[in-house]
């Protein structure tokens, strides 16, 4: 508790003496509205660190990357003995991202392997997201660009209510999905490069297409935005003239390097006789294991194609306001992951887009000139190009909370803007609106966060998740016994309890495929291991091969109605595996 507590107040004391700093520096005032955007990055920051490395429990899918990446740091190969994979094949085959594992790597090599370090730094990268949307609109204010002091206010506080309280933001910043990474990048992927354009500094377009493309490393859907975001901003470069030929090049080819690895991975996926491991320079591309398609992608020859488009769009809009994707480590029962207050300031964005003076809406009068006319033009024609850009995604990718977070930032954005707009509105006092808005969007939070507190205390015995403390004990406590084999399940009724016992043992990728069954193959139904890895067996499989010394995790509720509580002795008899209770006991 005391390590959660100074964790989280030292993260927020440094998030507040970052946002003090534009304030201090652009000389402007601590007003309400400005006091008001800070509280809430504070309170986004406290909440979302406390307890983080305990609460919620480990995912199947993140120890999996957990244990890759202790590979990785440690023995240069992933649990295929794959040296810099492009993707990984992962304990299923099903597949995982690397983004996030290798910008982990470092923090591993440096502080080993703990759910302390692999959630932290991605908490952190949310709250620089965050910062760096606080922090550009002062940087725009101070350059002179399209936008009043006031609305300046506005824009960041309609920013910070949209996006940290959004239980999207609140739920998923605690624990890492692989994918999850790709929004965070995206978001700091169109600052960098709005930055660029209403600066006019290159360095900034190239920040802004290098993470551009480095979401198709952090998730394969992404591909369908990039391929049409590339063609939608190459035309509007050339129509705005934002880059002359020498920098468009540099920007092609460079974005060209970080892609090629990855292209060809996703072009290994849809030609089969191209689907075996080989290598581009230093890099490994695996061998597609499972082709996920059916999983993620709409079926068009299922009736109607038009019909099963629209319907897979709206039941996405659906699940993002009202219902989410009833995934329960990704929503909370009973919540999207936006408030429906927020669907209205979306649309009162979208109805700006037809008001052909958007200065009026944006702007004071005495802003309103040619240079200010131009920012508000480019802010809506980048926002334009991001949402057609995802119209791919949204009507041909069946909807979740992962499959679709590419739309997670430029959603929560455009609420905020909707906010803005609303909070900067001449027609009605702008303390009451103030004061409805934060209250409306207080009220939601407050009722949501409940929720989630609730949702986490739920004892749902999926099997998907693990109380790594609990496991650290039991594990604990059938080694200080020294037994040549420890029995548990190795599969519960839902998934697999084996990443996570890797994980706990930090067990060599080398002794993981020497020992496991079918050691070194890629074939589907082998690459996962049936009953025996290292020193453990499979308690169902294998129970009858026990002998006096082994240690086994037996189901609480047969130790007993099976006399096992005859021939064994307890060493821990709060045991848990998979969300499955066990006694861990020795055989006499």
């Amino acid at each position: 508790m005391l390590l959660s507590i100074f964790t989280s107040t030292l993260i927020t004391l440094m998030m507040l003496g970052l946002c003090i700093i534009p304030i201090k520096k652009y000389h402007k005032k601590f007003n309400f509205k400005n006091c008001l955007s800070i509280a809430l990055i504070l309170g986004f920051a406290f909440f979302v660190t406390f307890n983080f490395y305990k609460i919620p429990s480990i995912f199947i899918d993140e120890a999996s990357l957990m244990y890759e990446t202790h590979n990785m740091a440690r023995f240069g190969v992933d649990s295929h003995l794959f040296t810099m994979p492009t993707y990984l094949q992962s304990y299923f085959g099903f597949g995982q991202s690397t983004l996030y594992m290798y910008l982990l790597i470092p923090f591993v090599k440096l502080f080993g392997t703990s759910v302390f370090v692999f959630r932290l730094p991605f908490i952190i990268l949310t709250l620089f997201t965050i910062y760096a949307y606080y922090f550009g609109i002062f940087y725009l204010e101070k350059i002179g660009d399209y936008m009043s002091e006031g609305f300046a206010e506005n824009m960041r506080l309609g920013l910070m209510l949209s996006m940290v309280t959004a239980p999207y933001y609140i739920q998923n910043t605690r624990w890492v999905l692989d994918c999850n990474i790709v929004v965070q990048i995206s978001n700091l992927a169109v600052i960098a490069f709005f930055l660029g354009v209403r600066t006019g500094k290159f360095r900034f377009k190239l920040i802004g297409c290098l993470l551009f493309a480095l979401t198709a490393w952090g998730y394969n859907v992404s591909w369908m935005w990039l391929l049409a975001l590339a063609s939608l901003l190459t035309i509007w470069a050339i129509h705005r003239k934002l880059v002359n030929v020498k920098q468009y090049i540099v920007l092609a080819v460079s974005s060209a390097v970080i892609l090629l690895p990855q292209f060809i991975y996703a072009l290994k996926s849809f030609i089969p006789s191209l689907n075996h491991t080989n290598h581009f320079w230093l890099m490994t591309i695996p061998k597609m294991i499972f082709n996920r398609a059916q999983a993620s992608m709409v079926d068009l020859s299922d009736g109607n194609p038009v019909v099963t488009v629209l319907k897979n769009y709206l039941s996405g809009v659906y699940m993002m306001f009202v219902g989410g994707d009833k995934l329960y480590w990704n929503t909370t029962s009973q919540f999207g992951y936006y408030y429906i207050v927020g669907f209205v300031f979306l649309w009162i964005f979208f109805i700006s887009f037809v008001i052909k003076d958007k200065t009026r809406l944006l702007v004071d009068k005495k802003y309103a000139e040619s240079r200010y006319r131009v920012g508000v033009a480019d802010l809506y024609k980048l926002f334009a190009i991001i949402f057609l850009s995802l119209l791919p995604v949204m009507l041909f990718v069946k909807p979740n909370a992962n499959h679709w977070n590419l739309l997670h930032g430029p959603v929560l954005v455009s609420i905020g803007l909707g906010i803005a707009i609303v909070l900067d509105s001449k027609a009605i006092s702008k303390v009451f609106t103030t004061t409805l808005v934060a209250l409306a969007y207080v009220v939601s939070t407050t009722v949501f966060c409940v929720a989630y507190v609730g949702h986490l205390n739920i004892d749902r015995h999926t099997g998907y998740m693990n109380n790594m403390e609990k496991l650290d004990k039991s594990l604990d406590a059938a080694h200080k016994v020294h037994p040549k084999h420890i029995y548990f399940n190795f599969l519960n009724e839902y998934t697999s309890n084996v990443p996570y016992v890797l994980l706990h043992d930090e067990i060599s990728p080398y002794e993981w495929q020497k020992t496991k069954n079918n050691p070194y193959s890629d074939e589907k139904g082998k690459i996962m291991t049936v009953d025996k890895f290292s020193n453990y067996r499979d308690w169902k499989l294998r129970k009858k091969d026990i002998q006096k010394g082994d240690v086994a995790f037996i189901p609480t509720q047969d130790f007993y109605t099976q006399q096992y509580d005859l021939q064994f002795t307890i060493l821990y008899e709060k045991g848990e595996i998979g969300e499955e209770k066990v006694i861990v006991a020795v055989k006499n």
